[in-house]
């Protein structure tokens, strides 16, 4: 069987999983770009669950129309507050399909989460329905482009089942998409003994997945492949099949596993000779034995699950984490006049802001009866009693463009090796930068002094040609590098932008800004210079291109308030996606 069909076998049984556990297994990971082998899938999809309502939406969803807000026509009406339904609300006992997941806000993502763990919500304004109940399959989309592009954690780890048809041809999916209804199915019926509970917790632990839903979502997800098999008590089968719909297709290529075929013989000692059978002790046999060979590919496909749902560098990963509070692909706007819609505010954002009439008017609507109760008899009657107090303006999310800045050694016998990665890196960043409207700038530091070898572009062509003018070797003049990048991020920051700082150096700088070879007075100046980069409104990453990491490197990083990356080994590849897990992000 090809690749292509077994991700799609897999994915037809992720819905038929599904359609037995319904909301007890929080949904489904669906990777895949927008197409026709995704269209056929959901398809299926509604086909296996005819009956059960499907809702579908995307991030930009507003809070309202999620938990339930005020119905305004019924309101202006009745003279009373009457709440309209909540789209999760309207989505208890069914599936809602979320589009462009990778791209939810965390506020989207605190709703749905909440609502996945209680299977209630509660109305935006309250009133008198109090909670209501909201339980349903998430079947979130995932349309990133590469692995630093991914679902949030939240929403991620509450959903029990993968499926990635990246993998799968349209020949494959137009072929085969007939999924058996499984009526009268109970998983609660089957059994799984203790030991290959024990093997799925550490297949997990293995995998790097530190949540225990994890181990929560293979035992369901073992004992319903089982139910569907037909069996009463999992077997080691069903755990595999298991962890490849948990944790995703496992794309293990054909030297690992004959490596691990290696080890695993090398490593296991010879079997002792086999002992004849004995009727009496056969009744008190274990037969859900489990066999060493597949609970070590089970533990192997854990870990190549691991590295598919991962960013592929684990630096990377630590310093998308930290690159969060500091805002990714540029800072947040306050009074922005375009942008995405977060909400709303009774204040003006920006003057000759204009108030939005539909939120003005349910902001006034629920006060209607009381101000007809107080208002003066001399003044005339109206209709609708709307105040200052009432008026709401839409507000506005919007990122400024990002710059980043690469400080990059050029001194020392690797110097050539390190404006190679640099140089690669930025013409990879400058095809995404060109989406983005972000911009990328290089600066070398040799000799006695550091130049500003790329200003802020985005042109490609004028990259290249001015990365191909400066050679590398010489001295560390750390101090005017670090000068020369607060210079450039101050400019940036004074033109509207957010500056990003990647410095690829060692930490260890022998040149003043003077320019004559001191070391002593170049630490105090970088000292000096650190601190005033440390206070600076932006984000500084400093990758360690050491081939040995040292702590002095570490401790660069730390008075610079940078997030500190050990790539001894990094290439262009390496270097553009972890500066693009501090870009890539709303």
């Amino acid at each position: 069987m090809s690749e292509s069909e077994a991700a799609w076998r897999d994915a037809l049984l992720a819905i038929r999983v599904a359609g037995v556990a319904r909301h007890r297994i929080g949904g489904i990971h669906l990777r895949a770009r927008s197409g026709p082998v995704r269209d056929i899938w959901l398809d299926c999809f509604r086909e296996t669950l005819p009956d059960t309502p499907l809702i579908r939406f995307s991030p930009g969803v507003e809070d309202g129309r999620l938990l339930g807000d005020l119905d305004l026509s019924r309101t202006l009406a009745e003279g009373r507050p009457v709440m309209s339904q909540g789209l999760l609300a309207r989505a208890d006992g069914g599936v809602i399909v979320l589009a462009m997941a990778e791209r939810a806000e965390p506020s989207l993502c605190g709703i749905m989460a909440g609502a996945m763990d209680t299977g209630t919500i509660r109305p935006e304004r309250g009133g008198e329905s109090g909670s209501l109940p909201a339980r349903f399959i998430l079947v979130a989309l995932d349309e990133g482009v590469d692995d630093t592009e991914g679902l949030p954690v939240p929403l991620g780890d509450r959903l029990a089942l993968r499926v990635d048809l990246t993998a799968v041809s349209w020949r494959i999916a137009q072929g085969d998409c007939t999924v058996p209804l499984d009526p009268g199915i109970d998983p609660d019926t089957v059994t799984i003994s203790d030991d290959l509970l024990l093997a799925l917790t550490t297949a997990a632990a293995q995998a790097g997945w530190h949540s225990m839903r994890s181990p929560i979502w293979l035992s369901m997800v073992s004992r319903i492949v089982a139910a569907l098999d037909g069996a009463q008590m999992v077997e080691p089968g069903h755990a595999a099949t298991a962890i490849r719909l948990v944790f995703g297709p496992a794309m293990i290529s054909g030297d690992t596993e004959e490596e691990a075929q290696e080890e695993a013989m090398d490593d296991t000692p010879p079997p002792p000779p086999p002992e004849p059978p004995d009727d009496g002790d056969s009744e008190n046999s274990d037969p859900a034995e489990l066999d060493p060979d597949l609970l070590k590919d089970m533990l192997i496909a854990a870990e190549a699950a691991s590295t598919m749902q991962l960013p592929i560098l684990l630096p990377a990963q630590k310093a998308g984490a930290n690159a969060q509070s500091s805002g990714k692909s540029g800072a947040q706007k306050d009074k922005a006049r375009r942008g995405r819609p977060i909400g709303y505010t009774p204040h003006a954002p920006h003057p000759g802001a204009k108030p939005d009439i539909l939120a003005t008017l349910r902001a006034a609507a629920p006060w209607q009866v009381v101000r007809r109760h107080h208002r003066d008899g001399s003044k005339p009657a109206r209709q609708l009693d709307i105040r200052k107090s009432d008026f709401r303006y839409r507000r506005l999310k919007d990122r400024s463009e990002t710059t980043v800045i690469f400080a990059v050694d050029a001194s020392g016998s690797t110097a050539m090796a390190r404006l190679g990665e640099a140089k690669g890196a930025v013409e990879l960043l400058l095809g995404e930068c060109y989406i983005r409207r972000d911009s990328v700038a290089v600066i070398a530091f040799r000799g006695t002094e550091a130049d500003v070898l790329l200003e802020p572009t985005r042109s490609l062509v004028r990259a290249k040609r001015s990365l191909g003018r400066l050679p590398g070797g010489g001295p560390t003049p750390l101090a005017s590098a670090m000068a020369k990048s607060l210079e450039l991020s101050m400019r940036v920051a004074r033109e509207g932008q957010s500056p990003l700082l990647v410095m690829m150096t060692d930490g260890n700088g022998n040149v003043a800004l003077d320019g004559g070879v001191d070391r002593e007075r170049s630490r105090e100046e970088v000292a000096g210079l650190a601190r005033q980069l440390a206070i600076q409104p932006m984000q500084v990453v400093m990758i360690d291109i050491s081939s040995r990491p040292r702590e002095t490197a570490r401790a660069f990083a730390a008075s610079l308030h940078a997030d500190y990356v050990a790539l001894p080994r990094a290439d262009a590849a390496s270097v553009s996606r972890l500066v693009s897990t501090y870009m890539r992000g709303d």
